[in-house]
C-alpha cells in the first residue's frame, strides 16, 4: 500500500504505473491522504 498526499501528482502517477488503484474506502495514516492498493501479480515475475 502507498500513502500519498493527494497534491503529490508524480507519486500519485507512479503508483498507477506500477499498478495501484485507488481504495476511496482505505483508511490514510495520515489525515488526507490517499491510499493506493498494490495488487498481486496474477503471473509469476
Amino acid at each position: 500500500m502507498s500513502y500519498i498526499a493527494p497534491e503529490n501528482h508524480r507519486s500519485i502517477k507512479l503508483a498507477e504505473r506500477l499498478g495501484a488503484v485507488l481504495d476511496t474506502q482505505g483508511k490514510a495514516a495520515d489525515h488526507g491522504d490517499l491510499v493506493y492498493r498494490h495488487l498481486m501479480p496474477t503471473r509469476p515475475i
